[in-house]
């Protein structure tokens, strides 16, 4: 963005209240190196083949976390539905889905992982592999033909690599790592064996779970990865999809703080040690406190609410001496005393403050 004459002022207010209202807006762009940069996992991981990387080193970054980063798993409303008869949370003539917390739909880890790692694979040699583990004929008669449809990420998004690690493994395993699905079984429909659509942004994701999927003919049932920070009802609008429960847990800060919820990654800031794009003086103490102070409980806790459900301090942030157990009820509530290792995404989550 090249802040310059083009920048025209909207008639929103500054700071807004919804990240998703703009300011401000600049229309010229200019190529740049840049001073420093956030990813939702640490710049290594981005780096493996399976996130598109090249395998190059990352010894000249300045890396470390800032932030804890929830992602949690989303389907389309007729899917919504559909788990929500299934698990007796809804009367199965209802034709709307309910929308309160104690009504939430949980999918096992397991299955999200078969389906993802194209092992789940509909109708396809009429294996029953597919939607039916989950939702009886009685719910939906024509179940066993239903499509397994997911909408996922282009390989080099960070949502994406939070996947590929969490769910197939990779790279985390090694050689004997379980391999995402790329593509199969062309569009989105209601029937067939398995439908991968990639999409660069967040936003593909959504229009894809939530447009795509929920308008097409026959109903048709699709599942995605998005970043707990997204709301598919902000502003009171409805992009048409609805986050799950994994495994009976649900993708809340809370169950992040508390240990029970573990799709969560360490999100990084990192800039150049040395290099014509190397930070230096005021410009590196200012990147250094940023870093040190953005993920911080008493920063989060203004931001927006959207933001705040997918987010949550490290316990880095917590004070040399102090236990979590002895904090404020007001800092608790955005600190987690579960972790990974700092940076290291494919370490396991363990308590341990």
């Amino acid at each position: 963005m090249l802040v310059d004459a083009s920048c025209v002022a909207t008639a929103n207010a500054s700071p807004t209240a919804d990240i998703q209202t703009p300011s401000f807006y600049c229309a010229t762009t200019v190529g740049a190196l840049a001073d420093a940069g956030l990813s939702d996992v640490e710049p290594a991981l981005l780096e493996a083949g399976i996130n598109a990387g090249a395998g190059r080193s990352v010894d000249n970054l300045d890396s470390a976390g800032f932030v804890q980063n929830v992602f949690g798993v989303a389907v389309n409303k007729k899917l919504y539905l559909a788990l929500q008869k299934a698990q007796g949370l809804v009367e199965v003539s209802a034709t709307d889905i309910d929308e309160s917390a104690a009504k939430q739909p949980s999918i096992p880890t397991t299955f999200v992982r078969g389906a993802l790692t194209g092992q789940l694979l509909g109708s396809s040699a009429a294996s029953k592999k597919g939607w039916n583990l989950l939702i009886p004929a009685s719910v939906e008669a024509n179940i066993n033909n239903k499509k397994i449809n997911v909408c996922r990420r282009t390989a080099g998004s960070g949502t994406q690599a939070a996947s590929n690690a969490f769910f197939a493994n990779n790279p985390c395993g090694g050689p004997s790592a379980y391999i995402p699905s790329i593509q199969g079984g062309g569009a989105i429909s209601a029937t067939g064996a398995l439908t991968v659509v990639a999409g660069a942004g967040t936003g593909n994701v959504e229009t894809c779970l939530g447009t795509t999927a929920e308008n097409a003919a026959g109903g048709a049932f699709a599942l995605g990865v998005i970043g707990r920070e997204n709301n598919p009802r902000a502003n009171g609008g409805d992009k048409g999809y609805r986050f799950v429960k994994l495994s009976g847990v649900a993708p809340e800060r809370e169950n992040v703080i508390n240990g029970s919820y573990e799709f969560v990654t360490e999100s990084t800031m990192q800039w150049a040690k040395t290099g014509a794009n190397a930070p230096a003086g005021d410009k590196l103490e200012f990147l250094k406190n940023l870093r040190a102070n953005i993920g911080k409980a008493s920063v989060l806790a203004q931001l927006d609410p959207d933001l705040q459900a997918g987010l949550v301090a490290t316990p880095d942030t917590i004070p040399a001496g102090t236990a979590w157990a002895d904090l404020p009820e007001s800092v608790r509530s955005f600190t987690a005393h579960t972790a990974r290792t700092a940076a290291k995404t494919c370490t396991p989550v363990r308590m341990f403050k």
